[in-house]
């Protein structure tokens, strides 16, 4: 059984009477292999019915990648993970090569729906861990033309979350009228 055929298998198996509306490429890091991200979407497309949203979330290394990708149009939304504001510390936490502001801009103005860019954000002490980096981190992701965000709590999986991990629900936003807050979920007190 070939590599495609063992995807094909997984999916319907999978897909099959459970409900599911939505598949997400996530690695490692899928941009290192954007000739298999194709083969993999073709799949879904070939294999699932309509109306299945296909995501990535990608850590920002080969990003570019992400234009020669020939099912691009097909993928609902394209999710980076970036928790720093500067390229530099955003490197610098990531341990890689991750694209740049000006990388992702010229992505942005080169895909057809300005949308489906999503930066995902994990708050964190000593990165965006107050009212004030939040907006610094919606300007910048706004001159990168990333229309979506998504800020998000760590939970306790090692000493670095344990360490770093600050609570969601102390930063004020009901009370910045900058903000409005329509979606909070919390999985533990």
């Amino acid at each position: 059984m070939n590599e495609t055929q063992r995807v094909k298998k997984v999916l319907i198996k999978q897909m099959a009477d459970a409900g599911i509306n939505a598949i997400t490429l996530t690695g490692g890091e899928p941009m290192l292999f954007p000739d298999r991200v194709d083969r993999v979407i073709d799949v879904i497309r070939e294999e699932i019915p309509e109306g299945i949203e296909t995501d990535i979330v990608t850590n920002g290394v080969n990003l570019k990648g992400i234009l020669s990708l020939r099912n691009l149009d097909h993928l609902y939304s394209i999710h980076m993970s970036r928790h720093m504001i500067s390229d530099d510390d955003n490197r610098t936490l990531m341990g890689a090569d991750t694209a740049s502001l000006d990388e992702i801009k010229s992505i942005g103005d080169r895909i057809r729906d300005k949308g489906k860019l999503v930066f995902n954000c994990v708050l964190q002490k000593g990165g965006v861990d107050t009212i004030e980096k939040i907006k610094e981190y919606l300007e910048m992701a706004s001159e990168a033309k990333v229309l979506n965000t998504s800020f998000v709590g760590m939970f306790h999986a090692n000493e670095y979350c344990r360490t770093h991990y600050i609570d969601p629900r102390t930063l004020q936003f009901t009370e910045d009228e900058g903000f409005t807050v329509w979606n909070t979920f919390c999985d533990h007190s």
